[in-house]
């Protein structure tokens, strides 16, 4: 499942740690792939081209007619937590 899906421009914050992947939606196929730290920024931009943070994958012009998925993997599980708390009543009970 993308974490994002667009035409350029196109940005994700990554949050955590792991291997990126831009797919171009109408052909198929994978135009680039990079581990990544958290807190990059992948950006698609139709003249630059794809980048995390500082580093250039895919040098511009890009089609401007193209739709982009930003795939993350980290390598585990995707996990949700869900917690209920109940506050205290005056008394401390």
């Amino acid at each position: 499942m993308p974490v994002k899906e667009g035409p350029a421009p196109l940005v994700y914050l990554l949050e955590t740690a792991g291997r990126v992947r831009v797919m171009e939606v109408e052909s198929g196929a994978v135009i680039a792939e990079s581990p990544a730290m958290p807190r990059s920024i992948v950006s698609i931009d139709q003249r630059v081209g794809v980048k995390i943070g500082n580093q250039l994958l895919v040098k511009g012009p890009l089609a401007s007619d193209r739709t982009y998925r930003i795939y993350l993997e980290t390598g585990g599980a995707n996990e949700f937590r869900q917690q209920t708390i109940t506050p205290l009543k005056p008394n401390g009970r």
